[in-house]
């Protein structure tokens, strides 16, 4: 009789959900139009394709430096100064396998066992499991429909205890599209600086806005300079999600080195031709 693994409880934090039946469905059924797979619905630019092949044929086969390729992490810190309004540098920035494992790998380093982390609810599937995954406690920021699922700053604030180590906020939001004002992140940027909070902020769907809305990231305000890791991704706005290539940002130079750290023993550096693919897509 064949004896079953035991397995250790974290897995028990996971649950289930239906991304990988959808997945397998939208590969056999080409008629299907999803609205749920997290997935834009254009290609990857046409230069980003093209320059594929001349990546392969020059031998970007091999290792890159664990914290990411520097002219990558140079064209990112650029985009950064320009689009985001924060003043980045190259040594600053990690890049990872997509904006979850830069998720991941935040938590591992700044969440230790019993410390609370906010985040909101509804939000991406992914907050919870990796907070109680590293031990620490999701509490929920609960948004209503009403009044298009704002994070409201006093809510908030109702909810931070002497356990609370972090708040993760997702602007614009998945799934609900919402765009946090440069008004309400100010009003939390204050609670995060006062109550000594780390800020861990996705931004993943930066360029997927509609209407009037203008997206802001929380690190380009003031005060904000101590508290807050950015995480932004090649996935949405390249289309590049199955490459995986994300990237952090944190001014905390320690932060940054033990994220390195911890990313050697995970996954080691992000693939290589995602990485060159990534900075064809920033020219």
């Amino acid at each position: 009789m064949r004896r079953a693994f035991r397995l250790a409880k974290r897995v028990g934090v996971v649950g289930t959900t239906r991304i990988e039946q959808s997945l397998k469905i939208l590969e056999s059924r080409k008629d299907i139009i999803s609205l749920g797979a997290g997935e834009p619905d254009f290609p990857a630019p046409p230069n980003v394709i093209k320059a594929t092949e001349k990546f392969l044929e020059e031998g970007y086969t091999h290792y890159s430096p664990m914290q990411g390729r520097h002219e990558l992490r140079e064209a990112l810190a650029e985009k950064l100064k320009k689009e985001n309004k924060i003043d980045a540098d190259p040594e600053e920035i990690i890049v990872c396998c997509g904006s979850k494992e830069a998720i991941l790998l935040s938590s591992l380093v700044t969440l230790d066992a019993g410390d609370e982390t906010i985040i909101p609810d509804p939000g991406y599937l992914a907050f919870r499991p990796i907070v109680e995954a590293v031990d620490a406690k999701a509490v929920s920021v609960n948004l209503d429909e009403s009044d298009n699922f704002e994070v409201h700053p006093e809510n908030l604030e109702k909810l931070i205890t002497r356990k609370t180590r972090m708040l993760i906020l997702n602007t614009p939001a998945n799934p609900t599209g919402t765009v946090m004002s440069k008004k309400s992140l100010e009003e939390i940027a204050d609670i995060v600086i006062e109550k000594n909070l780390i800020a861990l902020v996705d931004e993943a769907y930066e360029k997927l806005i509609y209407g009037k809305a203008r997206h802001v990231s929380m690190a380009s305000l003031n005060g904000m300079f101590n508290h807050v890791i950015t995480t932004q991704s090649f996935s949405k706005t390249y289309a590049m999600c199955g490459f995986r290539v994300g990237y952090l940002y944190s001014p905390d130079k320690a932060l940054v080195q033990k994220t390195i750290e911890m990313k050697v023993h995970t996954s080691m550096n992000t693939n290589i031709l995602g990485q060159e693919m990534a900075y064809e897509a920033t020219k």
